[in-house]
């Protein structure tokens, strides 16, 4: 994983237990539903590694679909984490890909419902986190027409605000 992105900003703790994972409407009428309400419910980001999701029996790289946008908004450090540290692995890639695409569709205002509360939950650095995410992304994995990028669309729809500025940008700022 890049040493640039430190996703130890977002803590440790658990889920809190009293908070649905998925939304409660979902219960019990789908059986993808309640497998990832019961394998997210109760842990951390620091849980969410590959070894735990060998075990999780769905296609994890959709995942987060299913849960609440509180959940996501939780989880989605640890879900960038388990993207990054396992690019070999197919569902990490395809983690990767999905997250882009959510991301990208916040930037674009399509997903707002979803973007509220990781705005309203993490301060600028945490933010900053996510937007070296989708750097990173369009770094190892550039798409093949740079127009389209959908890492680097999310960077410059809205995610990119939380880059710190380089020295170089400064410098094409003055001139």
């Amino acid at each position: 994983m890049s040493e640039s992105i430190d996703l130890s900003l977002f803590g440790q703790r658990p889920y809190p237990a009293d908070k649905p994972v998925v939304d409660p409407a979902r219960r019990g009428d789908e059986w993808e539903s309640d497998g990832t309400a019961q394998f997210f419910e109760g842990k951390s980001n620091a849980d969410l590694l590959q070894s735990a999701f060998d075990e999780f029996p769905y296609d994890y790289s959709s995942c987060h679909h299913l849960l609440t946008d509180e959940a996501f908004s939780f989880f989605l450090p640890g879900l960038i984490r388990l993207t990054l540290e396992n690019r070999d692995s197919d569902q990490s890639a395809l983690l990767g890909d999905s997250l882009v695409n959510t991301l990208l569709k916040m930037a674009k205002g399509e997903m707002n419902y979803r973007l509220q509360p990781i705005v309203d939950t993490y301060n600028r650095e945490q933010l900053g986190a996510i937007a070296k995410f989708l750097a990173e992304i369009a770094r190892i994995d550039p798409y093949p027409i740079l127009e389209k990028d959908p890492a680097l669309n999310a960077l410059q729809f809205f995610w990119g605000q939380f880059l710190p500025e380089t020295s170089h940008q400064r410098k094409n700022a003055e001139t």
